[in-house]
């Protein structure tokens, strides 16, 4: 799916190794430090369930010190629904009850002298369970495609209320429900349901009793999607969890450990009872969550400062294939992820008037030179077919030897597309080597063949050619290059021993005009 996004505004997803770990009290510890530090922030809950009794965004909004929480369309339904219940009018209650804005003024956000704060939840089912069985019972069906292009637009207009220097300081956050292998609305597993934004994850580590296990496999899940995990958070706990879980992690993935659990930080809709357990809490934790968040505030700058300068640094140490270099200037290309078939572009716009630069996915349509065309659930068990391999062999030696991805392969391809022609499998490293070592094989069984071996096995001067299409094309190396007409990519400045091996025919072509049918055949 197509997605752009605001690529300066610093946005983290919030996911849990485990329910129950504090992934809300995570994120309202960082929208309190977004506020003492004069800073705006975005809080989006796409997802919740067991709402309004629960609503994370209402705790947030609480310790970050927003006057509302804005809801979405399923959000604004049951939330008026509960008003009706409880006899209670929209501007009687303290969290307000206006639908979603699509567009909002500075002053919606706070007061007029104050950075924007922002909280707010999406799509939202009463049930307290999985969104994809809360969605089935009450229905309500959301896509995945429909979630994705919500988020982007809230992104978009959150940052559009910045200036390019203040928006530096701005922090966005989005929180999942669960963990990363949990369904979402559609069953679709959330690390897989947020991956076209591949935001920073802050991943809230589980303190208990084996958590070190299921932390540690959040966290790896996270990675074979492609995820970057800036930060693993713990809340609480006293055995060390945290220790352990930094052992085991990239260096640059800081595990930190909040010495101050807040129980039940998951207030109803009266949330006045949670006013005295969430200040102290706050209060306690400050120091904690402020260094957290210019943590990760570094590591975003560092992101943008590292991307921006890519493209000037590539041009001074890149020898591209088929370019010309002196016409490159600055249209060079900046690709940070992919994710299926879409590639995420890092694009300057200017112009666009929503902000400096962006985020932006693009269909790769030439399949990146015709090496990758699947799809975005495809890519998820090829990377884990891939890793799994890798984990299990590494690299070991070929010749002689038989393992059995190549031997299943093998089979499977003598079985399929080399059914009834071919008898054995070579294995070469890329197209234009395989086209060679096809030569090869095929020369020498015209030698063999035509009883052209001396003695020794070695086969007597031979001239021989190879019948093949004008304007063809069989790759970049010497061999291949022979096997082709003279063209821009063997002449004299490219491939100064070129020699053509072949006789060359255009293609035959058949037309149909005017009710005739014309051929042509060279």
């Amino acid at each position: 799916m197509a997605v752009r996004f605001p690529a300066q505004l610093a946005s983290f997803a919030v996911l849990g190794a485990n329910t129950g770990v504090g992934k809300t009290a995570i994120s309202a510890g960082l929208a309190a430090a977004a506020a003492r530090a004069q800073a705006g922030w975005l809080y989006l809950k796409p997802v919740q369930t067991g709402f309004p009794r629960d609503s994370d965004a209402r705790c947030v909004a609480r310790a970050g010190q927003c006057k509302e929480v804005e809801h979405g369309p399923h959000a604004a339904e049951l939330w008026k629904a509960h008003l009706h219940r409880s006899g209670q009018c929209p501007q009687q209650t303290e969290v307000g009850g206006k639908s979603w804005n699509e567009t909002w003024s500075r002053e919606e956000m706070g007061a007029p002298n104050r950075p924007p704060r922002r909280c707010g939840v999406l799509y939202a089912w009463e049930m307290p369970a999985s969104p994809d069985l809360a969605c089935q019972k009450e229905g309500r069906n959301v896509s995945d495609n429909r979630l994705v292009s919500r988020i982007a637009r809230e992104l978009r207009n959150f940052a559009s209320s910045f200036s390019e220097e203040s928006i530096k300081k701005a922090m966005a956050v989005v929180e999942g429900a669960g963990g990363p292998a949990s369904p979402g609305p559609s069953g679709t597993l959330q690390c897989d349901l947020f991956r076209p934004f591949r935001l920073p994850v802050v991943l809230v580590g589980d303190p208990r009793l084996g958590g070190i296990s299921s932390t540690i496999s959040a966290y790896e899940t996270l990675l074979l999607r492609g995820y970057d995990v800036d930060a693993i958070v713990m809340m609480g706990g006293e055995l060390g969890n945290e220790r352990a879980i930094q052992k085991h992690v990239d260096a640059k993935t800081k595990v930190w450990r909040i010495a101050q659990s807040l129980q039940g930080q998951e207030p109803g809709p009266n949330v006045t009872e949670m006013d005295e357990q969430m200040t102290h809490w706050i209060e306690a934790t400050a120091g904690t969550f402020d260094k957290l968040r210019l943590g990760l505030m570094g590591r975003a700058a560092d992101r943008f400062a590292d991307l921006d300068s890519m493209a000037k640094r590539a041009r001074n140490v890149f020898w591209w294939p088929f370019t010309q270099h002196k016409s490159v200037g600055l249209g060079t290309t900046v690709i940070d992820g992919r994710c299926g078939e879409q590639l995420m572009l890092y694009k300057d716009v200017t112009s666009s008037g929503m902000g400096r630069t962006e985020f932006q996915s693009a269909f790769d349509g030439v399949a990146s030179w015709w090496t990758q065309g699947v799809s975005a659930a495809q890519s998820t068990t090829l990377v884990r077919n891939i890793a799994q391999a890798a984990g299990r062999y590494g690299h070991v030696i070929f010749p002689e030897a038989v393992h059995a991805p190549a031997l299943e392969l093998s089979e499977r391809l003598l079985g399929g597309v080399g059914r009834n022609w071919a008898t054995r499998v070579f294995f070469s490293d890329d197209g234009s080597t395989a086209v060679e070592v096809g030569l090869k094989m095929a020369l020498r069984k015209y030698a063999v063949d035509a009883n052209l071996l001396d003695r020794d096995g070695e086969a007597k001067p031979l001239n021989l050619h190879v019948i093949g299409l004008q304007n063809s094309y069989h790759g970049d190396t010497l061999g291949a290059m022979q096997c082709s007409p003279p063209s821009v990519f063997n002449g004299k400045m490219q491939t100064p021993w070129y020699q053509a091996q072949g006789f060359f025919f255009g293609a035959p072509t058949c037309s149909h005009l005017q009710r005739a049918v014309e051929s042509d055949v060279e």
